[in-house]
């Protein structure tokens, strides 16, 4: 929680028309690149997702690459998945073993590659890019290390998870609750409020839905959505945030490293 509270509205602080005005633009870029998105998780960190909260019984990707994985070298599965992209392979895990994933990456930053993106993908972004970069511009951002896009196809599951992962490091440990104590700072952009998207109440255990287009929380409490059927997307920016933006959220007093 950040202050007392699951999640912070950033509805009034993020030019919510110039993205609605792109919305064409980021549709099309998506359908020219998808040869460029990621399919799928196949290795997620244990103990981190509840593939099964929604009360749907799915075999996550990550759990069918395992097994896969570990196959003997002379066993057809595993002959036959060999030499594929990581595309091609997920989509193997997804008919061989009955792998399941519900996004499709755009990875359009990532650190160490800011202004720069992630290779061609950029180049069918454009309008985006800008609108990205802009965050930084406008005072949102003081550094931005990372931007995606995270599309879902109609009736995908959005499992719940948290993300325990040290952005510092990069290291996960499983054993260790709050590693280097650290709340990532990012803004999360839905095209509407249409999918449900909830965060669980660490002392309730409830969920509590996040009704608001633009928001930031603590991703290491646990959170996750409700399938809808249509095909969903959502742009996510992390970095650090500028002292007038914590001021200007209320968040100016609270030290995100504790």
């Amino acid at each position: 929680m950040i202050k007392g509270k699951l999640f912070i509205n950033l509805d009034e602080f993020v030019d919510l028309k110039k993205f609605d005005s792109l919305i064409p633009s980021i549709c099309r870029g998506m359908a020219t690149a998808n040869h460029l998105a990621i399919y799928g998780l196949q290795i997620y960190h244990p103990g981190t997702v509840h593939p099964d909260a929604q009360g749907i019984e799915i075999k996550p990707l990550s759990q069918a690459y395992n097994y896969w994985n570990n196959l003997p070298e002379d066993d057809p599965l595993k002959i036959a998945g060999k030499d594929l992209t990581y595309n091609q392979l997920t989509t193997f895990l997804k008919f061989a073993l009955g792998g399941y994933d519900h996004y499709m990456v755009y990875k359009l930053l990532e650190t160490g590659f800011e202004r720069k993106g992630v290779g061609e993908i950029i180049n069918h972004f454009p309008d985006l890019m800008e609108w990205i970069y802009n965050l930084k511009n406008s005072g949102i951002f003081k550094r931005i290390s990372s931007a995606n896009i995270m599309a879902l196809d109609a009736g995908g599951i959005p499992w719940e998870h948290h993300d325990p992962e040290d952005p510092l490091t990069g290291i996960f440990d499983p054993n260790d609750k709050n590693p280097s104590g650290y709340i990532t700072e990012f803004v999360h952009i839905k095209t509407d409020c249409d999918r449900p998207f909830y965060i669980i109440h660490p002392k309730t255990k409830e969920k509590i839905y996040i009704n608001t287009r633009v928001a930031w929380w603590d991703e290491r409490d646990w959170h996750g959505g409700e399938p809808i059927n249509r095909p969903t997307y959502t742009v996510r920016v992390n970095g650090l945030f500028t002292d007038e933006f914590r001021k200007l959220i209320g968040v100016e007093d609270y030290d995100v490293t504790i």
